[in-house]
């Protein structure tokens, strides 16, 4: 029904969340490494 639904969006909003943050965390961490290089 709908709150399947809702539920659905709910869950691939957070799984590309996650994968942002991921995604974000690893572009920081070779940004500093570069820096300190």
């Amino acid at each position: 029904g709908a709150n399947k639904k809702e539920g659905e969006a709910n869950e691939s909003q957070n799984w590309i969340w996650l994968n942002f943050n991921t995604s974000f965390r690893f572009y920081l961490k070779v940004k500093f490494y570069i820096i300190t290089k």
